[in-house]
Parts: structure tokens; C-alpha cells; sequence
């Protein structure tokens, strides 16, 4: 089963709806799934293989715990964050950008604060 972006769109609720499903079909119909997720997330939660992509090319594949480091994030995004594993689980909390040129190579990203601590 090929999917691109199943949960784009779709609030928190559905998102682990649909996510459900697609894992019963895979444990009780033997599908073998390849799923196209923006949400690293959702990765890290359902995948079992993950392939991370920079400018059309693969840059990691592995599982999740594999995938998801702290060096890869900051290459391929350009962004600083916080990984955790529970569970055996990746979460992934961003920190903050980089001032470096982005994945795609046109736009200047900045580093920034948390927009409420101007807020006191």
C-alpha cells in the first residue's frame, strides 16, 4: 500500500485514527506499507524502517532510533532538538533554527527565541 501524507490535514484525533488502521491492515492483512510523513513524529511512532530524505537523495535509513539523532535533524533541517526515547519510542521536540541556508537551499533561516517569552 502507497500512501502520501494520510494524516495531512487531520487534527490529533484522526491522525491516530488513521494510523491505527493502517497498522491493523499491516498486522492483520500482511500489508507492507511505504508512507510518505512530514511529521517525524508519527514516524518514529509507527514506522519500522525510516528513510530520511535531503534534496531528493537518502541521506539515513534505519529505524527510527537510528534515524532520528540529533545530528540528523540538525542536517537535514537545520533545526536544533530534543530527542527522547520511551519505550523504545523516539519523540522529537524542535529548539530552534539554525543560522544556516535550509534543505532546500533558498531561503536564510534565523535562530530564534520563544515567542512568549516577550510575553510578561
Amino acid at each position: 500500500l502507497l500512501l502520501d501524507e494520510p494524516t495531512s490535514a487531520l487534527d490529533i484525533a484522526h491522525q491516530l485514527e488513521v494510523m491505527a488502521l493502517i497498522s491493523a491492515l499491516v498486522k492483520y492483512q500482511s500489508l507492507s506499507v511505504v508512507m510518505i510523513v512530514h511529521d517525524l513524529n508519527l514516524a518514529a511512532r509507527y514506522a519500522d524502517q525510516v528513510i530520511m530524505i535531503n534534496n531528493g537523495k537518502i541521506h539515513t535509513a534505519g529505524t527510527p532510533s537510528e534515524v532520528f539523532t540529533y545530528e540528523t535533524i540538525k542536517e537535514v533541517y537545520g533545526v536544533e532538538a530534543d530527542i527522547q526515547v520511551n519505550n523504545q519510542k523516539v519523540h522529537i521536540t524542535p529548539l530552534c533554527c539554525l543560522n544556516k541556508t535550509d534543505h532546500i537551499g533558498h531561503i536564510k533561516l534565523r535562530q530564534y527565541s520563544d515567542p512568549l517569552s516577550d510575553i510578561a
